[in-house]
């Protein structure tokens, strides 16, 4: 077999950046498992499967209230959230393709995606929003 197609891996020592990143993202899982709710009152002296339970059981009844005050301030509430919703999830999208574009340098990417979200949702909510909501 000839040199070049034998490839040999060496494992090189970390620089001191690479070591510092690691050290850093080791502290950030370890503060970041125990979180503010655990620190408080009587969660503190709870195993952490019961701690668990708590925590989710009260993010779980802030979601609920917060849906339930979102349904009772009316249809604009609503019709606003699922806006948002949709602009963050377009967010994420956009960001994802960007990241796989970079490379070609394709001018104004970002600026025609959200233009074109733009435009959309101006004619198909605008229109839906000035029928159902004449009388507000």
């Amino acid at each position: 077999m000839s040199e070049s197609h034998s490839t040999l891996k060496t494992r090189r020592k970390p620089t001191s950046d690479e070591e510092t990143t690691e050290n850093q993202t080791n502290k950030m899982k370890t503060t970041s498992d125990e979180g503010i709710l655990a620190k408080v009152g009587f969660l503190k002296r709870m195993g952490p499967r019961w701690r668990n339970w708590w925590i989710r059981g009260i993010f779980s009844l802030i979601l609920l209230g917060s849906f339930a005050l979102i349904i009772y301030l009316g249809p604009i509430a609503m019709w606003l959230l699922v806006a948002l919703i949709q602009l963050k999830c377009f967010h994420e999208i956009v960001s994802i393709a960007h990241s796989q574009y970079k490379k070609h340098q394709l001018p104004l990417f970002r600026t025609l995606q959200w233009y074109f979200l733009g435009v959309s949702n101006y004619f198909i909510h605008v229109e839906t929003f000035q029928y159902n909501f004449e009388g507000l």
